[in-house]
């Protein structure tokens, strides 16, 4: 089933009516959205219908204001997608971190149909293009990755030399050379239209919540820190408690993009390192999982771990661990619990 709505549709006013039925719909093949005007809250609800829909081929988002806050909703919801092969979010305002979630989110092993990704005007910095053109190289020289007309400046031309041919980065004429303003990335997330005008002067209300979230993003790097330094030695128990901590970061981080990235990239390397780690007849991998179903109170446990578990983070942090080609043959059990 396809579902096709143009610009002449405005503005959705009902996203949440609409997300429900696209979840209703459950066969959805293919969703060419561009140019709809599409805000934040909107791309989230759309991210959730993804999850009900496990045959979209083609998401084209195309020209709508996605920005770093949907980037990442969206990112949560693609390893439900395993069919998909064409994802467009070409001028979506993505921008460095949105992308990253984006492509991290995406996996070989998961997505094995996939043909293209559409990243173009994404307002995507040169430093984070070199990243992410090294993340692309997971994928067979098939894949093509798009990431034209984006803020790449003076290290244009060093990237497209070291780029491979599967990833498009477009004409210099065409390269932004440095970031636009962020007024749309305002108003995506207020909900204020371009009629209305935007007061920019903090209220102190805002300016203490502000304070707030930004003392709470440092207590979450600090744990980080010392998790990062403690996954050196650490024993399939120590490994599940690291992650239940990451778990908890992600919980606490206000949603916080960046360190919610810092959290899945430390855990990937928590599971690396146990991966290397030999054990008969069950694995390391599933020793780790099976304390986390554990803990978690799906079943009984001899020691409750001082941790906090919020069971949807812990989901968000196993899912993404599947996408990046860890826990593959404890996907069921995963499925079947969180």
């Amino acid at each position: 089933m396809q579902l096709t709505k143009g610009p002449e549709w405005g503005a959705f006013a009902h996203w949440g009516s609409d997300s429900v039925i696209l979840q209703q719909i459950a066969t959805l093949e293919e969703l060419v959205m561009p140019q709809n005007g599409i805000t934040v809250k909107g791309i989230e609800a759309l991210a959730k219908s993804f999850i009900s829909n496990p045959s979209l081929r083609v998401v084209n988002l195309n020209d709508n204001t996605v920005t770093e806050t949907g980037s990442y909703a969206l990112a949560m919801a693609l390893p439900s997608l395993p069919k998909l092969e064409v994802l467009n979010l070409g001028d979506c305002l993505c921008r460095d971190q949105g992308c990253h979630s984006v492509v991290d989110s995406l996996s070989p092993v998961v997505h094995r149909n996939l043909k293209e990704v559409d990243l173009s005007g994404s307002e995507l910095s040169g430093a984070a293009a070199m990243k992410i053109i090294e993340k692309w190289r997971k994928f067979s020289s098939a894949v093509c990755l798009t990431i034209a007309s984006n803020n790449l400046g003076q290290t244009f031309e060093l990237i497209r030399n070291m780029a491979p041919e599967n990833v498009q980065i477009g004409d210099s004429g065409d390269d932004q050379g440095s970031c636009s303003s962020s007024e749309e990335e305002l108003r995506s997330v207020v909900g204020t239209s371009d009629d209305e005008k935007i007061d920019e002067t903090p209220s102190i209300e805002e300016d203490s919540r502000s304070n707030e979230v930004m003392s709470l993003i440092k207590s979450c790097e600090e744990n980080l820190e010392r998790v990062q330094d403690q996954f050196e030695s650490a024993t399939q128990e120590e490994a599940a408690r690291l992650l239940l901590e990451l778990a908890n970061i992600i919980t606490r981080s206000g949603e916080n993009c960046e360190v919610i990235e810092m959290a899945y990239n430390v855990a990937q390397n928590v599971l690396h390192r146990v991966q290397t780690v030999r054990r008969k007849p069950i694995s390391a991998t599933s020793q780790v999982l099976n304390n986390l179903v554990a803990q978690a109170g799906f079943v009984k446990c001899e020691e409750k771990w001082d941790i906090p578990i919020d069971n949807a983070s812990l989901s968000l942090l196993l899912n993404q661990l599947v996408a990046r080609g860890y826990f593959l043959d404890q996907r069921d059990i995963i499925g079947k619990y969180l």
